[in-house]
């Protein structure tokens, strides 16, 4: 069986390099039974070609032009040969364990699966208090388990909502098959997308706690902020789009974003209740995260960053709504 592992990376040459050295490892390149090609795509601005050229020669790299990374993906999905496509972010790293877990589910001939991204190595604390508050069902509900296995240690059925990009595998005839491929329309979330069409298809999705890579996460607030702005602004478009897939729970925080902007305008004590409430559930939610990692000097991070989740995720839902508003 050939695997197609598909990559596309912007301006990141010491991340990527990181990441295929972490690929190729003696269970892939040594494995009898299964064969791979790397698909890169770079934006043709730095120095990954000369990276793949020098250390890589045997990727089939191509330069990307202008466009979403939907576009690129679908782009290296037609030069694709194998059998399953497997989806990387250029900021993720394989563990040792990465492909004897990934050989085990290959063999059952699985429609769609992937697992959770876990912390990067050697990270900072201000990564690391992210990486944690996106555990959180406070912060992101049931999409938490893309982040972390969340004590779920064996596989299940699945829908989008626990699979993520940077760590997905699909069967490549369900998208011959089917004539799909990712919404360029989408510069984020558009997984979610794709994969919904196929769940509506009755195609079967596995989430494996131990398929787990790691993934760099950037501690910078402005870009963070924007990141979480620009999911919950294609989760509305993907809903207005797709309406069978919209989810009550996505609503939730941009109904805490109205709730503010009416508690600044009407201060009163019972206007307050609700924060107050919500104030306390974050600190539940804190103490626990912080007690089961052992990070408590990282608290009033981690609280913070589930309120900035809650906010501007709501925001960002909003303004999907505006027609003319584009993140």
């Amino acid at each position: 069986m050939k695997i197609s592992i598909i990559i596309v990376t912007f301006n990141r040459r010491e991340l990527l390099e990181n990441l295929l050295h972490s690929i190729i490892q003696p269970a892939l390149i040594d494995s009898t039974k299964h064969s791979f090609e790397i698909l890169v795509m770079w934006n043709g601005v730095d120095e990954t070609k000369k990276l793949i050229e020098s250390l890589f020669p045997y990727i089939k790299g191509h330069e990307k032009g202008h466009g979403t990374p939907a576009e690129a993906r679908n782009i290296l999905i037609s030069k694709a040969e194998g059998d399953y496509l497997l989806f990387l972010d250029d900021d993720v790293l394989l563990p040792a364990t990465y492909w004897e877990t990934a050989f085990q589910y290959l063999d059952k001939k699985l429609d769609v699966f992937g697992g959770p991204d876990g912390p990067y190595p050697e990270i900072d604390d201000n990564e690391r208090a992210l990486t944690l508050a996106l555990t959180s069902p406070l912060a992101t509900a049931n999409t938490r388990y893309r982040h972390s296995s969340n004590g779920q240690t064996e596989p299940s059925e699945t829908c989008e909502k626990k699979l993520i990009l940077c760590n997905l595998w699909i069967k490549s005839s369900l998208l011959k098959q089917h004539y799909l491929k990712f919404d360029k329309r989408f510069f984020r979330n558009e997984e979610n997308v794709l994969l919904f069409q196929l769940q509506s298809l009755g195609k079967k999705m596995l989430y494996i706690p131990k398929l787990s890579v790691g993934h760099k996460k950037k501690a910078d607030y402005r870009y963070f902020i924007r990141a979480v702005m620009k999911s919950g602004y294609y989760r509305t478009k993907s809903f207005v789009a797709f309406p069978r897939s919209i989810d009550i729970l996505y609503f939730v925080p941009s109904l805490f974003v109205i709730y503010l902007f009416l508690l600044l305008l009407f201060p009163t004590k019972v206007m307050c209740l609700p924060l107050l409430v919500y104030l306390f559930l974050n600190l539940i939610f804190t103490a626990r995260i912080v007690s089961l990692s052992k990070c408590w000097s990282l608290f009033p991070r981690i609280f913070t960053n589930q309120l900035l989740i809650n906010i501007f995720y709501g925001i960002g839902f909003l303004l999907g709504f505006l027609p003319k508003i584009n993140l």
